[in-house]
């Protein structure tokens, strides 16, 4: 992370670095949230619970004079269906509930009343039920005595020569206990997910903010002043391979700055790799190159140590690997022959290599962890440094640049692989 501190850019890249982590967290916290808080709490309290009465009482609707027989002994015809449900209209009639409401100076309001009171007309009779559902059981027996009352006289006035009585007094036929229940928490759950986003978004940023390694080309370019040749990945790196090559044949035009060490900021391993890949693509456009390869020959091998101490002569430890492609194995370097590297005779060696090549790559390993490596990169002209983003510390690569600045070495840019 840059001393200046985070920038929104470097907000995105935690979030889309780290995405894993927060997506695990809210996942985590979410069922944890849905196990905890997720089911409905009943409330027992009395204040809580509340019972809902259902009151009715019913009335028969008659002739006056249905129970007088005339001289032929038939009985008066009584009440018709269709009066009967014309009048039941009229019980059930918006006016008829507030004068109602008005003559019992009732608290139940009109629009309460419509939907929890009903007037039914019993099939193949003359019965109206009269039946009123609420909490307030005193209030709903006040209202339906007023409704009981109101039936009574407004039954001779609706059906000609009838008459109405209650058959059946007013009673609490239902009482049910309506346990409330605490809806589910959803408020608290929408909370706590809330605080977990944000936290898990803030942790991703604290990591980014305590992390001191190379984040990506942007970072190296902007805090070293050091550019970037390239970023090998699985999927694009021949053409990474091809603007390394680029950067490589213009900065060795000039015979003072022909040979190039490919030298690791970390302890891995993967710098012969990258050499070889390196060299191959300079090969394929026909430019003359040489790789001093840090690898081990066999027994028989003949490789730079045996002509630097005199056993072989210098095309006899030359591997052409095809018409524009050579290579010398460094040879197995142990501390009595250190100092080989190190004399006027490697100086010599290596300028007669730049009469010969267009380009000459010197692997030297890891920089920080080898003496050979630093030999081999003060001997070059020039030098590649690999480093790994996201895990090449800035300490570590800022130690490189020092210690290449002392080998008076200059850097041609870096590779993030």
């Amino acid at each position: 992370m840059e001393q200046g501190g985070m920038r929104v850019e470097d907000f995105i890249y935690a979030i889309k670095k780290r995405y894993k982590m927060i997506l695990v967290i809210i996942v985590f916290v979410g069922i944890s949230s849905l196990a905890l808080f997720g089911r409905g709490t009943t409330i027992k309290s009395n204040d809580e619970v509340k019972i809902e009465y259902e009151i009715n009482s019913k009335i028969y609707i008659y002739n006056a004079r249905e129970k007088v027989q005339n001289d032929e002994n038939k009985q008066i015809q009584g009440i018709d269906a269709r009066s009967m449900n014309s009048f039941s209209e009229v019980l059930k009639s918006r006016t008829f509930m507030k004068s109602v409401l008005d003559e019992a100076k009732s608290n139940i309001n009109i629009n309460t009343l419509n939907q929890t009171f009903w007037v039914i007309v019993i099939p193949d009779s003359q019965v109206i039920k009269l039946a009123i559902i609420g909490n307030d059981k005193e209030e709903l027996i006040k209202v339906l005595e007023q409704f009981q009352n109101k039936v009574i006289q407004t039954a001779p006035l609706i059906i000609g020569n009838s008459e109405a009585k209650v058959i059946e007094e007013i009673g609490v036929v239902g009482a049910t206990e309506l346990v409330r229940t605490k809806p589910k928490n959803n408020n608290k759950i929408a909370v706590i997910m809330g605080l977990t986003i944000f936290a898990s978004f803030m942790l991703a940023f604290l990591l980014e903010y305590l992390d001191n390694t190379i984040k990506n080309g942007k970072d190296i370019e902007e805090q070293f002043k050091i550019p970037v040749l390239g970023k090998l990945l699985k999927n694009n790196e021949e053409k990474e391979y091809i603007k390394i090559r680029t950067c490589i044949k213009y900065s060795s035009f000039n015979i003072m700055n022909k040979v190039v060490a490919v030298t690791n900021v970390d302890k891995v391993k993967n710098t012969n790799n990258i050499s070889k890949k390196l060299v191959v693509s300079l090969a394929r456009i026909e430019y003359k190159t040489l790789i001093i390869t840090s690898e081990l020959g066999n027994n028989n091998s003949k490789d730079l140590l045996h002509y630097l101490d005199g056993r072989e002569s210098l095309d006899d430890i030359i591997e052409i690997e095809n018409e524009y492609l050579d290579s010398i194995s460094l040879g197995d370097i142990r501390n009595g022959n250190i100092d080989l590297l190190d004399s006027k005779l490697m100086d010599n060696f290596i300028s007669g290599l730049k009469l010969r090549y267009e380009c000459i790559i010197i692997e030297a390993s890891s920089l920080n962890s080898s003496e050979v490596s630093q030999i081999l990169v003060a001997k070059a002209d020039s030098v590649i440094l690999l480093a790994k983003a996201n895990k090449t510390k800035n300490l570590i690569f800022e130690k490189s640049l020092s210690l290449i600045k002392n080998l008076n070495t200059d850097v041609i840019g870096v590779i993030l692989n």
